[in-house]
């Protein structure tokens, strides 16, 4: 793996930890680990994954993989929010999909970009382990 794409690895990562951090600033500690938790697991993934360590799944499987996680994360978000105003969750999420459909358009098809930004970052790395299970 090149230099720069260490350098975009780690800005990506470190832009995660921020936006984690200032969600536990704004909604509390214990949402904050849950996002953290959520982060750490969709990283591993993810990096596994474009390793080449996860042969057996398919990019479709890995967006859909990381729609799941983009969901259980915006939930943990509106529960949150919730929580915040003292209303019901589900009267959250509704608002939501209602006021910022593209919102939700726009977080899924991230998902489908963070897959293949995330493939393009290891390209060589899993060319090199392709090779070595090979060998």
């Amino acid at each position: 793996m090149g230099i720069i794409k260490k350098i975009l690895l780690a800005i990506v990562i470190i832009a995660g930890v921020l936006n984690i951090s200032r969600q536990a600033h704004e909604y509390g500690l214990d949402i904050g680990l849950q996002l953290l938790t959520v982060f750490i697991l969709s990283t591993a993934f993810l990096w596994r994954w474009a390793s080449g360590y996860l042969p057996h799944i398919g990019k479709s499987v890995a967006i859909t993989i990381m729609m799941v996680t983009m969901l259980i994360a915006r939930v943990i978000v509106e529960y949150a929010i919730a929580d915040h105003l003292h209303v019901d969750l589900v009267e959250v999420i509704h608002t939501s999909l209602k006021y910022s459909p593209w919102l939700w358009l726009a977080m899924f098809l991230g998902s489908g970009v963070k897959v293949f930004f995330w493939r393009w970052l290891f390209a060589g790395v899993r060319q090199e382990n392709r090779s070595e299970v090979t060998a």
